[in-house]
Parts: C-alpha cells; structure tokens; sequence
C-alpha cells in the first residue's frame, strides 16, 4: 500500500469515526486513526520489531541472540522482565521510543548493517504477576509494527496467552508471527508433535496466516533463519504500512459491523409527500384557499355586478378569515396574525416518518433519527402558523374587469335617465316619447343585470385559478416548514449513517 493509499484510508476512518460519534461506539477507531497518525509521523526506515512472550520462554536470550548483544538480561540475572529494553541499529528512533515510552534503550552502530533501521524491544513478561508489567505488554503489541511471539513446550498451550494476546491477533496475522523456543530441551518426536500441536491451535483461532518457525538459543538453531526473516521485514521497510494498515481495516470492519448495511430507501419519497400532505391539511390549507375563492367571486361580483345589486348588504369582497385578522397577507385578504394549526395529526406524522426512517438502522442511529423527529414536533406547529399567516397571496384581478364595470355604469346611466325623462312626461310634458325613455330605462336595467349575470362563470373561473395560485404558495409555505423542521434532519441522519458506511467500505 503506498503512502498515499493509506492516508487515504486513515481519513476515511476518521471522517466515518466524526460522523458516527454518538450513534455508535467509535472509540476503537479513533486510537486507531491517532495511533497511526502519530506512526506516521516517524522516519519510514524504522522497523520496530517486539518480542513477547511468557516467563522463562527465553525471549530475552533469543533478543542477544538475534542482535548480537548482550543487552538482554536473561537467565538468573533477572527471571521475570520487568521493563521493555529497545535496541535501535543505526537509526536515531528517539522519537519512536519516546512515543513508545521505553525508557530503556540503546544505540548499537556497525555491529549488524543488514539490521539498520530496525528497532528491536524485549517486552515485559506477559504472565507477571505485576500488573503493570502485564499493561505494559498490552500496551505495546497494540502498536509496534512486529510481533515476536515466544513460546516454550511447558507453556505454548497456555490458555491466557492464547485468549489473551494471540486469539484477538485473528485476522491480523501480517504483524506477527510465533517462535518456539527451547528445542533443545526436546527429541525429535517430541519437537515434531509439539510444533503440530501448536499449528493445530493456531489454526483454529484464525491464525493460519502467523508463520511458526523453532529455535533454540542455546545451541542456536533456528536463529539464523529468524534473523534473516527479521533483515528481510527490515529491507522492505514496509513493516509499518503494512501494520497500519492491517489495524485501521480491522477497526474500519469492527465500525463497519455496528453500522451495518446502508440504509438506502428507508426514508423515501412517499413518506416525505405523507409528511408533507398531513402539514398541509393540518395547518388548513384548504380552509384558506376557499375563503380566497370565496373572496374573488365577492369582488368579481361586486366589481361586475349592476351597481344597484352591489351596494346590497353581503355583496362587497374583501372578506376577513378571523375576527382578530390584521391585514398580513395580500391586503385585499386579511388573514389572522398566527393561523389555527391541528397540532395532535402533525406529531402523529411526524413520529411515524422518523419510525419509517429508523427501521433499517442500528439501535444508536434509531435513536438518532428518532430524537432528530421528536426534537421538531413542539415547535413545527407554530412555524407552520406563522408560514401560513406570512404566506404572500396572489392578488385578484383581471383586465376585463375593469371594462365590464364601466359598461355597467354606462347602463346604470342610461337606466337612470330613462327613468328621468318618464318623470318628466309624467309631470312636465312629454319631452321625448314614453317608449324612447321606457327602451332606455328597461335596457339599462335588463343589460346590467345580464351582463352581471354573464360576468359570474366568468368570475368563478377566475376565483378557482387564484384559489389554485394560491394553494400552491401556502403548500410551498408549509413544505418550506416541512423539510427544515422534520424531513432535513430525519433525513440528514440517514444520509450520515450511509455516508460513514459508503466510508468505511472504501478502507475494505
């Protein structure tokens, strides 16, 4: 994997460790992410190779003998490992072991070329009954780029070795690797079933990746082969790549097993538009569409009627829809300053939706979603009155209108002065003949009454397409209320959960 890639992956990690921070357990990704950020930091040549094993398995001789010094302490001078030792071969690895924090440590220059750049580390014995010797370990085989593990044939089959350290290594087999050491101490039958035996076990943990090799450190068998196995992870100086890499897929997939599969299509489209519908029928819609219909036939009639109809009482437009309206809206509409919103169907929908929403997620992620709807039911309401209330109606009018109602007083006129000169036959002297003032009067009083009559579908026509424009304002309105309060953040948390999935499948 090239440094790129990995880095790559490490942010992959990290943005889907960010984005499920809350809904599911991301620690473990995150000492990961940090763990190889800091890795990372650190010359590429430097190979840090750890030897671990019980006591008296002989991991510190099999340190002398793989370095070629004595700075190991085995044997009687000190039965139990009590802190880590680190040699470094031609490489300044202060930064490493300071970050390491081993405090024990020495340079070795010239003795072993081939073994430039590598950092090799006695570890505490794993079975102390110290605990910090015991955390010590733990500590660091969660983090050297190599693991040594050293085994002798009393204790190879030691049940916390195996649950402990090595079991949780399955899958993890490229960092590690198993050395069984005292040979010697064995005849060839012997030497063959334990390596059998130990395989088997191995084997069925999920370790069949971890190569096992034997040596003797007395008598030096096998040590040759490990060293040159160790030179050879050294020369390729991809021993710390390869260790991060291998830790950041195992925390990507433990991430990945609690997330789940992507959510896909649980929060679709027909439970956005039944969210939506029930707002829309909640906050009475159609209770205002019908009072603008309402108020356009009014004025339309108002406007093209014969006068005299007009000026009857209930004939005028304009019609208010509250007794506390204050003129928000249109202006020629007064709508109340907060409309009456249904409250009880809205939370209904809205818990439903996030339910609907959920169903697919795992139990962090529901919780999630379920809060993201809970958290908008008790101030949806009052923003969908106020939306309503604001909502910019279109205004009623047409060009013909205007016309008509001229027409109107020109027959209103000449019904009045038909009238007038009948009067005046009547009581002065015939002026113009009777039928001349009676066609006048009967015309303009039959022509406006028709013409208002003719002006009505036309009007209703009129109100039924405003009442249209006007529903689709006051739906946007309530949809404009809908995805910000319920359906955004509902959906923004599914959308995060596939995110950090889509992520994670990425580091594979």
């Amino acid at each position: 994997m090239t440094a790129d890639s990995l880095a790559a992956h490490l942010d992959a990690l990290a943005r889907a460790a960010g984005l499920a921070a809350g809904r599911s357990d991301v620690s473990e990704a995150r000492r990961v992410g940090a763990q190889a950020s800091a890795r990372l930091s650190f010359p590429d040549g430097q190979t840090v190779v750890a030897l671990a094993g019980a006591t008296g398995s002989g991991k510190s001789s099999l340190f002398n003998a793989l370095s070629g010094t004595t700075l190991a302490e085995p044997g009687l001078l000190r039965p139990t490992t009590s802190r880590a030792v680190a040699a470094a071969f031609g490489t300044d690895a202060e930064g490493v072991l300071n970050w390491l924090r081993i405090h024990s440590r020495y340079d070795v220059r010239g003795a072993r070329p081939d073994l430039n750049g590598l950092v090799l580390l006695d570890l505490p014995d794993h079975d102390s009954i110290e605990r910090s010797h015991r955390d010590e370990v733990e500590r660091l085989v969660r983090v050297v780029d190599q693991l040594i593990w050293v085994v002798d044939p009393q204790k190879y089959a030691d049940a916390a070795l195996h649950v402990d350290f090595l079991r949780p290594l399955a899958g993890h087999g490229v960092v590690a690797r198993v050395v069984l050491n005292h040979i010697d101490q064995l005849g060839e039958q012997d030497r063959r079933r334990c390596m059998l035996d130990l395989r088997r076990i191995l084997d069925d943990e999920g370790l069949s990746g971890v190569p096992l090799s034997a040596t003797s450190a007395v008598t030096g068998e096998g040590i040759d082969e490990l060293r040159e196995e160790v030179v050879e992870v050294v020369r390729r100086k991809a021993a710390a790549a390869v260790r991060l890499r291998s830790d950041i897929q195992r925390a990507a997939h433990g991430l990945a097993g609690q997330l789940g599969a992507s959510a896909g299509e649980s929060f679709t489209e027909a439970t956005v538009a039944r969210v939506r519908g029930v707002m829309v029928e909640a906050a009475g819609v159609e209770r205002v569409v019908a009072a603008v219909e309402d108020a356009v036939r009014q004025r339309g009639r108002h406007l093209t009627g014969w006068p005299v109809l007009s000026w009857l009482p209930g004939r005028r437009g304009g019609v208010p829809l509250g007794a506390e309206a204050q003129g928000s809206g249109a202006g020629w509409l007064a709508l109340p300053r907060r409309a009456v919103v249904q409250r009880a169907p809205i939370a209904s929908a809205v818990r439903a939706a996030a339910r609907d929403a959920a169903s697919g997620l795992p139990e962090g992620w529901r919780d999630a979603v379920l809060a993201a709807g809970s958290a908008s039911v008790d101030r949806v309401a009052d923003e969908l009155g106020s939306a309503i209330s604001a909502t910019e109606l279109p205004r009623p009018g047409a060009s013909w209108w205007a016309s008509v109602r001229n027409l109107q007083w020109v027959l209103f006129v000449l019904a009045v002065l038909g009238a007038v000169l009948l009067l005046v036959n009547v009581f002065v002297g015939e002026v113009l003949p009777a039928s001349w003032a009676l066609w006048l009067l009967a015309g303009g009083a039959s022509g406006g009454v028709l013409l208002g009559l003719v002006s009505r579908p036309l009007n209703a026509a009129l109100a039924r397409r405003v009442g249209q424009q006007a529903r689709a304002a006051l739906t946007a309105s309530v949809n404009r209320v809908a995805d910000a309060e319920v359906i955004d953040p509902i959906r923004g948390e599914v959308e995060r959960h596939d995110r950090a999935v889509e992520l994670l499948a990425r580091i594979g």
